[in-house]
């Protein structure tokens, strides 16, 4: 407790100087006889328990409402898991699937290098490349270098290979 009442000094002193500092100190110390003279009265203990059972009762409550929020969360996070799981699971599976379609000899294929070695990839573009002459040729009214090919199985090779693209081939 002195070295209190000699942190207050010095810092009254600090604050207001010497004379100054010794009235202010004179101030705080009637407040304290007067406040020590008062005391409060003390609350109605039905009041004191009022108080206690809403302060419960407002707990209980946060925590259900705690406990519904995190239950929510999870079952988004859940849900969030199964959705990436199965768009993963869709669109990152590889599927080996036999090119057919075009009598291209896969050492004959020069656009390899620029799919990385890929050669799926550079057979793709080749037939990417074949229906989209086939097309040309179709609007341009040109005859077909293939009789018996028609609009339609043209559309259904471009229908194919368009969804074999997003499959990941």
């Amino acid at each position: 407790m002195d070295e209190q009442r000699e942190n207050l000094d010095s810092l009254l002193k600090s604050l207001y100087g010497e004379e100054a500092a010794e009235a202010v100190k004179e101030d705080i110390r009637l407040g304290d006889e007067i406040l020590n003279s008062h005391p409060s009265p003390e609350p109605d203990a039905a009041v004191v328990e009022e108080i206690k059972s809403n302060v419960l009762a407002a707990l209980a409550n946060r925590k259900r409402v705690h406990r519904r929020v995190s239950a929510y969360r999870s079952v988004v996070a859940a849900a969030l898991l199964l959705i990436i799981t199965g768009l993963g699971v869709r669109f990152m599976t590889y599927q080996e699937t036999p090119y057919a379609g075009s009598e291209i000899a896969i050492e004959d294929i020069d656009t390899a290098d620029f799919f990385g070695g890929d050669l799926q990839l550079a057979m793709l573009a080749d037939e990417v490349d074949e229906i989209e002459s086939s097309i040309l040729s179709v609007s341009l009214d040109e005859s077909f270098s293939d009789p018996e090919l028609d609009m339609d199985e043209i559309e259904m090779e471009i229908l194919e290979v368009s969804s074999s693209l997003w499959r990941g081939l």
